[in-house]
C-alpha cells in the first residue's frame, strides 16, 4: 500500500484531504508542528509525529520531514498550508523517493506574493485590480491622497489578515508601516461579490476544479459556508492562468464579480484551500492526487450540490451578523440544508475532540499575547525573506533535539 505523508492536520481541507486518500487506498501518515490538532484523532491517520515549528527552524523542519519520509517510505508529500513554502524552499533536502506536491520555488513565490502574482496575470492579459508596491509609509499616504478607493495589505499575509479596506483617513491605516523588507500594496478596490475557486492541475491542465461564493464570512475575511456554483468566466480565467504557467499543484483564487457578470482576481494561494471540502467523497480526485499523470477523464466537479459548512461558527456568525428577514433566509438554507465540514460517521473523533485540540491555540494565544488566529497560524507563517514580521515578535528559543521526530513522545507544545 502506499504511504502518503500530509502536512498541516489542524486545518479542515486538510482532514478532507486525508480522508479522501484514505477512501481511495493509500495509507496516510501526518505531520505538524501543533501537537494536539484537528487530524490527530482520525481514523484515516495511520500515524502522527510532531515536527519542530517551520517559522523557527525551518531546516530542522524540513530535515525531520525527510526522516520521516524514510521511515515511512513515503513516495508523496503533500502539505496543505504555509508550510509548503518552507518545503519547496528546501526541495532539494526532501528524498529524491519522494514527490513534493508544490511548484518550485520561483513559481511558488511568485504566486504567493499579492504583488507579483497581479504582474504575472497582467503578463496573460488576464483581468487584475490596478496594484502597486508600497514600502515606505510616505508611499502610503501619497496613494490616500490620490483619492481613488483603495484597499492596503502586506504582500505576504493570510486570511486577509491587517488589510484595510478604503480608509477615509490617515489615522485609519496608521499601522500600516511599509518596508522593503514588509512591503505592502495598495490595490483599486472593485465593488462586486466575492468569489473563490479551487482547482488540482498538473502540467497546466485543471483535473479539479470548483466555483463557490464568500457568502457567511466576517468582513473580508474566510467564508464559513461554501456552496458549488457554475461560472464560466471564473474557469476560462483560472484554466487559462494554469495553462499560461503550465502549474501542476493546489492552487486557489480569490475574485471580484461586478455587476456585469465579469470578473477580477485580487489573489493567488497555490495551496489547499476550503474549496476541497466540496469534493466529499469523490475517490477519483484522490488517485488524481496521487496519480495526476494517469487522470485522463474529463475535468473532476464536486458531485453534489450541497453546502457544506463550519456549523457552530456558521451559528455564531448568525447572531452577531443578521441583520434583515433576507439575510436570515438565507442563512437559514444554508444552515439547515448544509452539511458539517468535519462531520463523519465514520471517522467521528475529529468532530468530538474539536474543542480539545482548540485548547493548546488558546493556551499559545495567551501565551504570546495574539488573537487565536495568529495563534494558530504563527508556526507555519511564511511572511517573506525573514520568518517574523515585526508586529508578531516572537521568542526565538530553540526546541530541544529530541522533539524533532518524537512522533510518540508526549512533549509540551512550545
Amino acid at each position: 500500500m502506499q504511504t502518503i505523508l500530509v502536512t498541516g492536520g489542524r486545518a479542515p481541507a486538510a482532514l478532507e484531504l486525508v480522508r479522501l486518500l484514505h477512501a481511495s487506498g493509500y495509507r496516510v501518515v501526518m505531520a505538524e508542528s501543533l501537537r494536539w490538532h484537528l487530524s490527530r484523532q482520525s481514523w484515516a491517520v495511520a500515524r502522527n509525529y510532531f515536527v519542530p515549528w517551520p517559522s523557527r527552524e525551518p531546516d530542522n523542519y524540513v530535515d525531520s520531514i525527510a526522516e520521516i519520509i524514510d521511515k515511512e517510505q513515503a513516495t508523496l508529500l503533500i502539505p496543505t498550508c504555509e508550510e509548503i513554502y518552507y518545503l519547496a524552499e528546501r526541495r532539494e533536502r526532501i528524498p529524491h523517493t519522494c514527490v513534493l506536491l508544490a511548484p518550485e520555488w520561483p513559481q511558488l513565490h511568485t504566486l504567493h506574493s499579492k504583488w507579483l502574482f497581479i504582474h504575472q496575470a497582467r503578463r496573460y492579459q488576464l483581468a487584475v485590480p490596478e496594484t502597486k508596491l508600497l514600502t515606505s509609509r510616505r508611499a502610503c499616504e501619497l496613494e490616500f491622497e490620490s483619492g481613488r478607493e483603495l484597499v492596503f495589505k502586506p504582500v505576504y499575509s493570510r486570511f486577509a489578515s491587517s488589510t484595510v479596506v478604503r480608509p477615509k483617513c490617515l489615522d485609519d491605516f496608521a499601522a500600516v508601516q511599509p518596508n522593503l523588507e514588509f512591503p505592502w500594496v495598495a490595490q483599486e478596490y472593485i465593488s462586486g461579490r466575492q468569489l473563490s475557486t479551487y482547482s488540482l492541475a498538473h502540467e497546466g491542465k485543471l483535473l479539479a476544479h470548483v466555483n463557490y461564493p464568500m457568502n457567511f464570512s466576517t468582513g473580508i475575511g474566510p467564508t464559513f459556508a461554501y456552496e458549488p456554483i457554475a461560472h464560466p468566466a471564473m474557469l476560462q480565467w483560472v484554466a487559462q492562468f494554469v495553462a499560461a504557467e503550465r502549474f501542476s499543484g493546489q492552487i486557489a483564487f480569490d475574485f471580484i464579480e461586478r455587476e456585469d457578470g465579469s470578473v477580477i482576481a485580487i489573489e493567488c494561494n497555490p495551496r489547499s484551500t476550503s474549496g476541497l471540502h466540496l469534493f466529499r467523497r469523490r475517490i477519483d480526485l484522490g488517485h488524481a492526487f496521487v496519480h495526476p499523470e494517469q487522470h485522463t477523464g474529463p475535468m473532476l466537479v464536486p458531485r453534489s450540490r450541497r453546502p457544506v459548512q463550519h456549523t457552530l461558527i456558521l451559528l455564531l456568525w448568525a447572531i452577531g451578523y443578521v441583520r434583515s428577514w433576507s439575510e436570515l433566509k438565507r442563512w437559514a438554507r444554508t444552515f439547515i440544508w448544509g452539511k458539517d465540514i468535519l462531520l463523519s460517521v465514520h471517522d467521528p473523533l475529529p468532530l468530538l475532540m474539536f474543542g480539545f485540540n482548540l485548547l493548546p491555540v488558546l493556551a499559545r494565544a495567551r501565551k504570546y499575547s495574539v488573537n487565536i488566529d495568529q495563534a494558530a497560524t504563527m508556526d507555519i507563517e511564511w511572511n517573506g525573506p525573514t520568518k517574523q514580521a515585526p508586529t508578531k515578535q516572537v521568542p526565538t528559543k530553540q526546541a530541544p533535539t529530541n522533539e524533532i521526530t518524537a512522533s510518540e513522545s508526549l512533549l509540551a507544545d512550545k
